[in-house]
């Protein structure tokens, strides 16, 4: 029950923001055609539409219940831990301006730089914990784990 009411919220915020970063892409602001910080080859507008396709291939892979739940957790979690990794890798190299994570939508909402990053990081550490614990729940529930072979318990002599 928790893990299926966890993926539909996980479901509403990956559209919300993939749609945010897709209408920002189709924009017109500058900072769209600069290369992004990390990685000099790439436009922000290139990076953006990246990060969406891999948000919006992360809903149908959920949408299509295709491995179970498990493998949509595992797939949030690596999407998190690669957004995660990202910002990451940003802080690391000096990088503390604003990140477009939301793409239009913080835009839309009237929030300021500061909100749209709180907003940001609280979505990113609500799939990165809500993901990793669910998937750890799941697994400490196998059978397998809770009734271990005595042998490996204890050995014998």
């Amino acid at each position: 029950m928790a893990t299926r009411i966890y993926l539909k919220s996980v479901l509403f915020l990956l559209l919300i923001t993939a749609f945010g970063k897709i209408a920002m892409t189709l924009g017109t602001a500058p900072v769209l055609h600069k290369p992004s910080f990390l990685i000099d080859s790439i436009e922000n507008r290139h990076l953006l539409s990246f990060a969406a396709g891999l948000e919006l291939a992360a809903v149908a892979l959920i949408l299509s219940g295709w491995g179970g739940s498990r493998l949509s957790l595992a797939v949030v979690a690596w999407l998190a831990s690669l957004f995660a990794v990202y910002r990451l890798l940003l802080w690391m190299n000096g990088f503390h301006g604003y990140c477009d994570c939301l793409g239009n939508i913080s835009e839309i909402l009237g929030l300021n730089p500061t909100e749209a990053v709180w907003i940001s990081r609280s979505i990113l550490i609500y799939l990165l914990v809500g993901s990793y614990a669910l998937l750890l729940r799941e697994w400490m529930s196998q059978p397998s784990i809770k009734k271990m072979p005595q042998e490996i318990v204890r050995p014998s002599l």
